[in-house]
């Protein structure tokens, strides 16, 4: 087959759903179908052209971004990309550029596929402005896109049921994959701890640092975990928002909190296994309503290691059974504190993690799911 893929960002582009596209790209690549990405220039330093990458054909559009990046515009387009695909494959229906490009493909009488992510988070936005205006954007563009695709893919049985009510379309729920080298891996926790000689137990954040993520809660309550258990770190790693890298810096500092807590800053792939290894736990506090499914769950799962996740967003029930629900920040205390001191609780997590079948979110299954979709409909 040929296989289009649409997004307006690509690699070296790095993020969440980025690094989502082109694991699906390459792995497609692997399977001998020829693939084709369409992105716009921004993050190449507005390089626009043609290049290969791992033998998927990657083709770079002018483009004009409106402030954020899901308000990309597309000002060129390939036709002769489009118009000989078997798939058109786009990512994210709140993205313009996404939306822009389907429709050409659909024009072109393509089969149009949509992985819908994050379907009508904006109306739970914890801005007022972006909660109703943004929101009725956001409604209005996946009212269209619906009425055009052909195959409706989404991420966890939330979103799914969410398409399935307020627009009336069936979806296949495809989670994301594992990176076969996270569970080859050996153990690295021993490395990470002598490499940054961190003792004691552990609690991780691995993400971005940003407002929206929640680290400053994650922070507090912390001190509340600190005062129950003291023996006990909280290590984050991940780059982000400078300014609020410096204000929880001073938050750290004027919570008395700077001999447990360790901002890592960005690290290497080995010493974040290292930390999956090394920590108790891992959490995910997030305040950012579209978090469908974070990478983090897959890669701690790799390593069969739980992380607690709060109920905003739809990551929550992503169905994995290394995910640990709390409803606030009082409970996500409760239980932090309970995994920490109850050796018989946290065993009994564990255990309950060594009889899934990791290998079955390995990419190369999923890439397999994803095909196996599109023959179906193509048949």
């Amino acid at each position: 087959m040929k296989i289009v893929h649409i997004h307006h960002h690509y690699w070296p582009v790095i993020g969440g759903l980025e690094n989502i596209v082109k694991a699906l790209a390459e792995g497609m690549a692997k399977l001998g179908h020829e693939v084709y990405v369409i992105t716009s220039n921004y993050g190449t330093t507005n390089k626009t052209g043609e290049e290969e990458i791992n033998r998927v054909h990657v083709h770079r559009i002018r483009s004009m971004r409106l402030g954020y990046p899901d308000l990309t515009y597309p000002l060129d387009y390939p036709t002769e990309v489009l118009k000989d695909s078997d798939i058109v494959q786009a990512y994210s229906q709140n993205s313009l550029f996404t939306h822009m490009l389907a429709k050409k493909g659909k024009r072109l009488g393509k089969t149009l596929s949509i992985y819908y992510l994050g379907v009508d988070y904006l109306r739970m936005h914890h801005n007022p402005i972006i909660r109703t205006i943004g929101y009725r954007y956001e409604k209005y563009v996946t009212e269209r896109l619906v009425k055009i695709t052909d195959i409706a893919l989404t991420t966890n049985k939330c979103e799914a049921e969410i398409l399935r009510v307020n627009y009336g379309i069936e979806s296949e729920v495809i989670p994301h994959g594992i990176d076969e080298h996270l569970i080859r891996m050996p153990r690295m926790d021993s490395k990470f701890r002598d490499k940054f000689g961190i003792e004691g137990d552990i609690i991780a954040y691995i993400g971005r640092i940003h407002p929206t993520k929640g680290v400053d809660s994650l922070i507090r309550a912390f001190r509340r975990i600190r005062n129950k258990v003291e023996d006990v770190n909280l290590v984050m790693v991940g780059s982000g928002d400078e300014r609020y890298v410096m204000k929880l810096r001073k938050l750290i500092k004027e919570l008395g909190l700077g001999r447990c807590v360790h901002m890592l800053g960005r690290v290497s792939e080995e010493d974040k296994v290292g930390l999956i290894d090394a920590a108790k736990f891992l959490v995910l506090m997030s305040r950012h309503a579209g978090e469908s499914y974070p990478v983090i769950i897959n890669e701690a799962l790799a390593r069969r290691k739980p992380i607690i996740i709060n109920k905003v967003g739809t990551a929550w029930c992503v169905g994995l059974p290394n995910i640990v629900v709390v409803n606030n920040e009082y409970e996500f205390v409760g239980k932090a504190v309970e995994l920490l001191t109850s050796q018989e609780s946290y065993s009994e997590l564990i255990n309950s993690l060594s009889d899934f079948r990791v290998e079955e979110l390995m990419w190369g299954n999923i890439v397999r799911r994803v095909i196996n979709i599109y023959e179906g409909v193509l048949v």
